[in-house]
């Protein structure tokens, strides 16, 4: 009887082969799942930005906390006119 002989195709390492098709699929969602969520995130923070904005030009807050948050908006830039 003949010994096993096994076929190689290619190289034989497979540090050296290309990434299965689920490999590559799985890396491609998490890629676009990363990118979604910092298009979100960034949304946000132009929403919160924007909100902040408008509380700062209308003194829309408690009339006890008027020094504290006319305080954080000279601090950080908010016209509050």
């Amino acid at each position: 009887m003949p010994p096993s002989v096994i076929a190689y195709s290619g190289d034989r390492h497979r540090t050296q082969q290309e990434f299965p098709v689920a490999k590559r699929v799985y890396f491609a969602s998490i890629i676009v799942f990363v990118t979604v969520m910092a298009g979100l995130i960034q949304l946000g923070i132009q929403l919160v930005d924007t909100a902040t904005a408008q509380q700062c030009r209308t003194h829309d807050w408690p009339a006890d906390k008027h020094a504290i948050h006319m305080d954080f908006c000279t601090t950080y830039g908010y016209p509050t006119n």
